[in-house]
């Protein structure tokens, strides 16, 4: 079976560099999209899978170091810079900020492309056998362990997270909330009955769910190993519980397992009997450092403090 071919994201003002470049790329067996501003360079990132960033820096609504540094926030892909700057210190601050490489226009096609499959070379791929789901316009990749925690008797799974220490002592967090508007439409019978019933009621011995439980338990609800819609918001916060970048998209995720609030517990303090489960959770734990479990609620406290929760 052959290898999908390779996706360029070409971001530039100038459309004829952008045909220039979308034609050499082309002929040598890439996938190409354009952006000619760094706000749809941001958004083509986060909507679409690529595997290359080439980036002019004199956009119109912000300078390409803007887009470099805010795309390497959150992803790995290989990233290289276009311009006519060509000072020793602005190439060095676009390699500080997260570029893979520097161009100076004007350039050649050859040295551009060899500089490319250079780039993506030293870009790995963490793969572990399992897919990546990309129906609809969000891919999440099944490695990054997406789990649901809620009470033992919960029936319906509305949220999903994944939380990740980044090296740079930041966190990366993942809430995927279920897209039930994808199935319950404005006016539409099912949503004039939700408004009569206003929310889910729970009892002690039973639920009288908003919606029918086909939907609210069924395809609406985030049940581990099953494709599910979701709302995604994607952020990116400082060791400090400062923000850095967010973005809410709509896509698809499979969780990869039901957690309890009791489960988890038990992970965290190494219950034995959870040692299956522990591997789940490791790519939201790591080792389970006692710095990782220290300043975990603190960050939280500083977020929830800054929401003005």
């Amino acid at each position: 079976m052959s290898e999908p071919a390779p996706i360029v994201l070409v971001v530039d003002d100038e459309i004829q560099i952008r045909r220039f470049l979308r034609t050499g790329f082309e002929l040598n067996g890439f996938v190409v999209h354009e952006a000619g501003t760094g706000t749809d360079a941001i958004r083509t990132t986060t909507l679409r899978p690529v595997d290359l960033v080439i980036v002019d820096l004199g956009l119109p609504d912000m300078d390409g170091s803007e887009v470099v540094e805010r795309i390497r926030s959150w992803s790995s892909v290989p990233i290289i810079v276009l311009s006519v700057r060509s000072t020793e210190a602005e190439k060095v601050h676009l390699l500080e900020l997260g570029a893979d490489d520097y161009v100076v226009k004007p350039f050649g096609m050859a040295e551009l492309l060899a500089r490319a499959h250079a780039a993506m070379r030293r870009y790995v791929r963490v793969s572990t056998g399992e897919p990546v789901i990309r129906i609809g316009p969000l891919s999440i990749d099944l490695a990054a362990r997406i789990v649901t925690i809620d009470g033992e008797t919960a029936r319906d799974f509305d949220d999903a997270v994944y939380v990740e220490r980044r090296e740079d002592g930041g966190w990366l967090l993942q809430v995927h909330i279920a897209d039930v508007a994808h199935y319950v439409t404005p006016e539409s019978p099912l949503d004039r009955e939700a408004r009569l019933r206003g929310n889910s009621v729970y009892f002690i011995d039973r639920a009288v769910p908003m919606l029918p439980e086909s939907l609210s338990n069924g395809m609406c609800s985030l049940n581990p190993r099953e494709e599910r819609l979701v709302l995604s918001a994607i952020m990116n916060f400082d060791a400090a519980g400062h923000m850095l970048t967010a973005v809410m998209v709509p896509g698809v995720i499979r969780s990869a397992e039901r957690m309890t609030y009791t489960n988890v517990n038990k992970v965290l303090t190494g219950d034995p009997e959870m040692s299956e489960r522990r591997g789940i959770c490791d790519a939201h734990y790591g080792s389970t450092r006692a710095w990782d479990l220290a300043s975990a609620p603190h960050l939280c406290i500083q977020v929830i403090q800054r929401c003005g929760a």
